[in-house]
Order: structure tokens, then sequence, then C-alpha cells
């Protein structure tokens, strides 16, 4: 006589009549040794009993021979009256309690990790979006992509997540692989010496500060000028870059200033001004993003110098 028990040992179903079973790939389905099997068969109900899962959450069985189970085995069916296929009730409301108590548990792991994967799509930080790698959605051919969407392709060689920023909207497809198309797709990662890769910004929130060293088609550069508010969205072949030798290191670091906020000027979204004692960076502006308003009032936020 045989047993199917569920991943909690509950016994679901007891037959003579039981086969181990696979998919060919021809897509046939025939019997096959216990350890090939993909499910568990009953000839008599016309019932299959996955063994291993085909898709994240799937239930899987085990099949137990109750003749060869020796009394007293440390093997969770022998808790149960087996031999009359009855179920110990005591026993059962036991085992429900720790079935409902494991999947409040994985729910609760569940929401845990959506939690993860959304504080990891609002980072603009490249050291922090490689710190969270492993929570970004894997790339996959025929997704409408937007632009900015971190996602993980492969691994560097260092064996790490890889991980992609999308350059502009498109549908994925098998042909525009991250890794072969950089008009698509921008890597992200460091080099062996811990050097940020260089990547095209998008604009004031992920720009590069002077200061900043980055690698650059093998090559370090380090960043000594940029707009008025000291940010650099071009790159190292373009503007405001200088090749960078870590063993010549700079007597003093270059370090932005800051020219006073003055009324009736105009300023522009990502200016940085000093104010009343402190730094201040324009957030919002006119339909032009121009604004002269004073900071504390309208249109700036307090900016935190690195």
């Amino acid at each position: 006589m045989y047993v199917i028990c569920d991943r909690w040992n509950i016994v679901r179903h007891y037959s003579e009549d039981i086969r181990h079973i696979k998919t060919q790939t021809n897509g046939v389905t025939v019997g096959c040794p216990p350890a090939q099997a993909e499910a568990i068969y009953c000839n008599a109900t016309d019932t299959y009993w996955p063994i291993k899962e085909t898709y994240v959450g799937q239930p899987t069985y085990t099949l137990y021979d109750v003749e060869t189970v020796p009394e007293g085995a440390e093997v969770d069916i022998t808790r149960y009256n087996v031999g009359e296929l009855e179920i110990d009730e005591e026993l059962k409301t036991q085992i429900e309690s720790e079935r409902k108590a494991s999947e409040k548990q994985e729910k609760m792991n569940e929401s845990a990790i959506l939690a993860a994967k959304i504080i990891a799509e609002q980072q603009t930080d490249e050291s922090s979006i490689l710190a969270m790698a492993d929570l970004y959605d894997e790339w996959i051919a025929g997704v409408n992509y937007k632009a900015k969407k971190i996602l993980a392709y492969g691994v560097d060689a260092n064996g790490d997540t890889q991980l992609y920023q999308v350059i502009s909207n498109h549908t994925s497809a098998g042909h525009w692989l991250p890794d072969q198309t950089p008009s698509l797709y921008a890597k992200i990662g460091v080099t062996e010496e811990g050097y940020l890769e260089w990547r095209r910004p998008y604009g004031t929130t992920d720009a590069y500060k002077i200061g900043d060293i980055v690698s650059c088609n093998g090559t370090l550069y380090i960043c000594t000028e940029g707009n008025a508010a000291g940010l650099n969205t071009w790159a190292p072949d373009e503007y405001g870059w200088e090749k960078y030798n870590p063993s010549e290191e700079p007597e003093e670091p270059v370090t932005p200033t800051y020219e006073e906020w003055e009324s009736g000027k105009t300023y522009k979204i990502g200016d940085i001004v000093s104010h009343n004692g402190q730094l201040w960076v324009c957030t919002l502006g006119d339909g032009a993003g121009n604004n002269t308003w004073e900071p504390g009032i309208y249109g700036w936020e307090t900016y935190i110098s690195e």
C-alpha cells in the first residue's frame, strides 16, 4: 500500500496502483524511476501529484510505501496510524496550526521582500543600488520597460549580480540583450579597484559632482567642472573631466563653492545657493523651470553638500 502526503505530511491519498512519471522533451508523459520523476500518478483515479515545483508556490507531495517504513523510524508518516489509514485528530490539529503559522510567515516574508523591492526602486545613489542588487527584477524579453528602470542580467567578473539601467522607453527583445545594446541599457557596477562605472545621468537628481571619480572604457576620470551648482551630466570625453591617477592624489580636495542667493535673480532647477547660513537647491520653477522666489518660501529644499 502507498500513501501520498503533502508538505506537512498529512495523508492526502492512498492506493496500490501508483506510478512515477515525467514529461519528455517531445511532450509525451512516461513512467520513470523515482529519482527522475516529476510527479506521482494514481491510475485508479487518474490523478497527478507533483513532486517538483514547476512554478513558485506549487504544492509538492511525497510518496511512502507504508510497508517499508520501520516501526519507530524518524519519518513523519509513522506518527499517523497509517496501517488503518486513519489520522490522529489531535496531531492533525497540531499540524494544521503549524501549517497556518508557516503560511503566515511566508506571507510576511513576501511582504518584506516586496517592501524592500519598492525601496530599491527608489534609490538614485549608485552605491545604494549596488548594495540592493539582488532585489531588482531580472531582464526578460517582450516587456515594455520605462527609462530609469533598474534590471538584473547575468553576473559581473566577481560572480555578483550585474545591473543595468534602462536608457529610454522600449519593449525588450531577444536580439537587444542588455550586455550587447549600450544604446538601450547602461551598465551599473564597480571596477575591481572599487571605482564606479560611469553611466549617463538623467538629470540633476543623479548627476555627478565635482570630485567624483569614475571608470569609463577602462580609464579613470575625476570630475573637475560642472554647471553653476557643480553638477555634471556630461561624459568624460565631452566636458568637465580629467584623467585620474590614484597614485597622484591632489594636494587639496576639489570642493565646489556656492554663490549667495540674490533677490531678483532668476535661478534654474538644480541650482544651489547659500542663503541665511545654509545651502539650498532649486527644485521647482515656472513652466520654463525658472525660479525667482526666496529659498524657504517656494521651490527650494535644503541641500546637504557631500
